[in-house]
């Protein structure tokens, strides 16, 4: 399969353990999981080892991989991000996502990029020592909240070294664009993919009126035999990282029941 359904940690399950979480999704059609390591880097590097050592026992328990890190750091945490590359590379992990400056919207977005696109560039020597990819997520919030933004701040980087996460569930959030231009954006910087959907609803009362929801994956706004289209014209070949945000996804039906609908969208593109 050219995406392999993988799965992140975040959410209601956020507070289960790396062996009740593998426990779960084992036998859904995940393959994978995308660990996340929060603000772990080099002062917890024992608290590191620990952590990875809970997943790496938790996984192969449960015959699924390591697909890639999270890290909830900025680039500019080089000392923290450099341990985090090499906890990665120690177990032949090639991605590793790490955050992008939040913006203000009562600042000129201009030097925001322009601050961002700079601690980026940082980050290029350091993912080359340790053979990592450093990936930045397209995502409400930040500065890099489209396909667009997110090909300004890269562009001229070296693909080899950092990428983009595609997230057009996030992008039902914020950053919306036409998924067959989105992909052509990204270009040689789509490396990783979250897969999760997302829709609008009305509450009366509410300041604004309408808020986002998470959604099932055959419900949302996003189209996932689509996006799996553009996916295969555009040469994608790698992880499909599933979400699940609400209380009632924090079950193994739900669980199922999306990763199935990815991966008859993955075959019906693929195959």
């Amino acid at each position: 399969m050219s995406i392999i359904p993988g799965v992140i940690l975040g959410g209601p399950v956020a507070s289960r353990d790396p062996d009740a979480f593998c426990a779960l999704v084992a036998g859904t059609g995940i393959q994978a999981v995308e660990v996340c390591t929060g603000k772990l880097g080099a002062a917890d590097t024992a608290a590191l080892a620990a952590f990875m050592a809970g997943w790496d026992t938790a996984t192969a328990s449960h015959g699924l991989t390591i697909s890639s890190l999270n890290c909830s750091l900025l680039p500019t945490r080089h000392e923290d991000i450099r341990a985090i590359f090499r906890s990665a590379a120690d177990r032949g992990i090639q991605l590793v996502k790490v955050d992008v400056s939040p913006y203000d919207t009562r600042e000129p977005y201009e030097p925001l990029l322009a601050a961002a696109r700079e601690n980026w560039a940082v980050l290029v020597p350091l993912a080359r020592d340790f053979g990592v990819k450093a990936l930045a997520e397209v995502h409400p919030k930040i500065v890099c909240h489209s396909p667009s933004a997110m090909r300004r701040m890269l562009d001229g980087l070296p693909p080899d070294a950092v990428g983009a996460i595609l997230g057009p569930g996030n992008m039902t959030y914020e950053g919306w664009e036409d998924m067959h231009e989105a992909v052509d954006i990204l270009g040689p910087y789509l490396a990783h993919l979250h897969v999760k959907n997302g829709a609008w609803e009305r509450s009366p009362g509410a300041t604004p009126p309408w808020r986002p929801i998470a959604t099932a994956l055959e419900d949302g706004l996003v189209d996932w035999f689509e996006t799996c289209r553009e996916l295969r014209r555009a040469g994608f070949h790698g992880y499909g990282i599933l979400e699940f945000l609400r209380d009632e996804m924090n079950n193994r039906e739900w669980i199922t029941k999306d990763t199935q609908h990815l991966i008859a969208a993955v075959k019906a593109a693929y195959e």
